[in-house]
């Protein structure tokens, strides 16, 4: 299954968007998107669901979603760590909605006038207004939250924040599944099968995958391809290239150059 890892590190992001991400991703952030004109589909862990004007789609930490757009859209953003307040961080461990959507007549009060109000003092140069801001925003999930119903996570929830976090802060390195297990006190076969049943690939493979998304950003920039490869975590270009052409279908070289057509 392909996807992408995002290593988010701010506590919060909101915005106004007119598109949404495609590909299949996954972070240890909560993720809303609040739809206000058009319709999309979104899919989470291999359901799909149709959101149109007035719904909510609430992605929990370590849930592999995506969208699909269909015509025009303009959504609203919410990413946030649960670790925003302790309160929130509580509530939603070891936890996962049972149904991710919320419909419109589900919502009891005009959710888009207050998304509004936060947008535009998040973007406030006054200070107090971008701390009211975030304010507003925990506000806004302390009316959401209690309106979807919840069942247990059936993965530690604990064990795999960690795992993600510590490879999306160490896959430049030469890691390991032993290493992983050693510094987080974890069984490495224990390792294996929360990323044979979560992530629906193996331990080496999310690592590629870590280091190829890394390539990716860096083959936008200036740079040789030896640099990318050690700067992505690669041991030589020889691997670099073999992985890069196996999770993209392309070298490092034609990747770029469909970047940048101008610059060959």
């Amino acid at each position: 299954m392909n996807y992408f890892v995002e290593h988010k590190t701010y506590p919060y992001h909101v915005a106004s968007v007119r598109s949404l991400v495609s590909i299949p991703h996954i972070h240890t952030h909560l993720e809303i998107i609040y739809v206000c004109r058009g319709k999309a589909i979104v899919q989470c862990d291999r359901k799909e669901y149709e959101v149109q004007a007035g719904d909510l789609f609430l992605a929990f930490p370590n849930r592999i979603h995506s969208y699909r757009t269909q015509g025009e859209v303009e959504c609203f953003l919410g990413i946030f760590s649960a670790a925003l307040t302790p309160l929130l961080e509580n509530l939603i461990v070891g936890k996962i909605p049972s149904l991710p959507v919320l419909k419109k007549e589900q919502i009891p009060f005009d959710a888009e006038k207050v998304l509004g109000a936060i947008l535009r003092e998040k973007k406030s140069e006054d200070p107090y207004e971008k701390l009211r801001a975030m304010g507003d925003f925990i506000s806004f999930l302390s009316r959401i939250l209690p309106l979807f119903s919840y069942e247990e996570d059936s993965a530690d929830y604990d064990s795999m924040q960690k795992i993600l976090t510590y490879c999306a802060e160490h896959f430049t390195e030469e890691i390991a599944l032993d290493t992983v297990a050693k510094e987080l006190f974890l069984s490495k076969y224990y390792i294996s099968h929360l990323f044979r049943k979560r992530m629906e690939m193996s331990f080496h493979d999310f690592l590629s995958y870590l280091r190829v998304n890394r390539a990716c950003e860096l083959l936008a920039r200036s740079g040789s391809i030896t640099e990318i490869a050690l700067n992505s975590g690669f041991s030589s270009v020889r691997t670099f290239n073999r992985v890069f052409l196996g999770v993209t279908g392309k070298t490092p070289l034609q990747y770029r150059k469909e970047l940048n057509p101008k610059n060959e």
